[in-house]
This record gives C-alpha cells, sequence and structure tokens, in this order.
C-alpha cells in the first residue's frame, strides 16, 4: 500500500517575514554575521537533490514557505536552510519554477530572512555568466551580507550513470548520455570560472558520502570542515 504523503504547514513569505521584523525591537531583523548562499551544481546523477531531500527527512519541523498561492520554497528550521523550490515531487528545486524571473523574484524575499538559503537545479547548473554576476552582487550586499558558496558535484561520471539507473532503470536506456557528460564536463569547467572572478567555488567528489551521512557532511563542507583544500577540492568524507 503506497503511503500518503506528509501535510507540510504552509505559510506565505510576506507574512513569515512580516512575523520576524515584530519580534526584533523597531521592527528591523537583526542578521547573523555568518549567513550563507549555497548553491548545489552537478550534472543528473550527481547527488544535488539528495542533501535537500534529507534534510526533509530529518527535519520534523520543516514547512513551506508560499508566495502568490504558489508552493515556492521548503524551510529546514533544525539546519537554518530554506531550500528554494520543494523536494516532494521528481521536478525539485529550481527546477520547479516557471522561469528565471520567478527565481530572482523568490531569492530576493528569502534573502530577507535570517537563514542559509540553498539553492540547486539540474537546468541552472550548467549556466555561468548569469549567477557569476548575480552571487557577485549578493556578496557586495549588506543587512544582511551573505556568502555565496558553490559546491560543484563532480563524482565520476560512471558514477552518476550507475545512480540514474538505480534511480530510473525503466528509462536508463533511453536517456541521452553524451548530454549528460557534457553537463559533467561543464561543471568541472565553470568551478574554475566562479574561482577566478572571485566567488568560493568548490570542486568536489562526492561518491563515497554514504547516504545517511549526506547533511552532516553537507553541513561540515560548507562550514569549513570538509576537507577541502585550497584548490577547493575534495574526496568526500
Amino acid at each position: 500500500m503506497k503511503r500518503k504523503p506528509i501535510k507540510l504547514k504552509r505559510m506565505e513569505i510576506t507574512e513569515f517575514i512580516e512575523n520576524l521584523e515584530e519580534q526584533f525591537e523597531g521592527g528591523k531583523i537583526k542578521y547573523p554575521k555568518n549567513l550563507k548562499l549555497v548553491n548545489i551544481r552537478g550534472c543528473n546523477g550527481a547527488g544535488k537533490s539528495t542533501i535537500p531531500i534529507q534534510m526533509l527527512m530529518r527535519d520534523k519541523a520543516v514547512f513551506i514557505l508560499t508566495h502568490k498561492g504558489k508552493d515556492r520554497a521548503t524551510v529546514f528550521p533544525n539546519f537554518n536552510f530554506i531550500a528554494m523550490g520543494l523536494y516532494r515531487t521528481k521536478t525539485g528545486g529550481l527546477d520547479g519554477y516557471p522561469n528565471n524571473a520567478t527565481t530572482l523574484e523568490i531569492l530576493e524575499l528569502l534573502h530577507k530572512i535570517p537563514m542559509n538559503i540553498l539553492m540547486e537545479g539540474v537546468i541552472s547548473s550548467t549556466i555561468f555568466s548569469t549567477y557569476a554576476k548575480l552571487f557577485t552582487e549578493i556578496e557586495k550586499r549588506n543587512d544582511p551580507k551573505r556568502k555565496v558558496i558553490i559546491i560543484n558535484l563532480l563524482p565520476p561520471l560512471e558514477v552518476c550513470f550507475e545512480r540514474i539507473k538505480k534511480r530510473s532503470p525503466e528509462k536508463f536506456e533511453k536517456i541521452k548520455k553524451d548530454q549528460v557528460e557534457s553537463k559533467w564536463r561543464t561543471i568541472q569547467k565553470n568551478a574554475k570560472k566562479f574561482q577566478e572572478v572571485g566567488l568560493t567555488s568548490l570542486l568536489v567528489d562526492n561518491s563515497k558520502v554514504k547516504l545517511e551521512e549526506t547533511v552532516d557532511w553537507f553541513l561540515n563542507l560548507v562550514n569549513g570542515k570538509g576537507g577541502v583544500d585550497e584548490y577547493g577540492t575534495s574526496q568526500g568524507a
């Protein structure tokens, strides 16, 4: 018997922000100094969505933020992260947004919330110029000041194919493997390009990270405890 999905609490983003403002003297939110925006990139099967999905499974306080009647973000209070998009369908994260304008609108709203932001999606993973400009502008802002960390997941290509096959064995033979490989190489190339424009860009092999260790590994990574060397490379846990 198929289990029914758990019904999550929902709140409008603007209402949520207003409630936060009421908790601070003068109605002005006080932001912590170490806020981050983490952009996870990778080709199909790289393990991008595994991180927020595991958060969803572990955080019993999780709830959804809506905007104009649409579910737009997932809040993980116990991990102090807000993930852009949803993770209860096959098309999650930024891939669930209809266009770039929506992405920018929601990001602007979430930026006002004193929590870390997580954004990932397979479509956006290969786009460089648009996001290099956006991330550079975000790091120049104040109140809140937010550091951008780009995590480029690059497990061996054969590992990506194994994960895709395990996830959808009936569709595996139909996927265009050359396109997956092209995305894989673009991720590798763009990781260095983000570094060259002055952004924190980590090139990470997560193939040895166990599923149950994913969230802790990710949190250590964004907090500078993930064994990443001076070149922004890591061999996983």
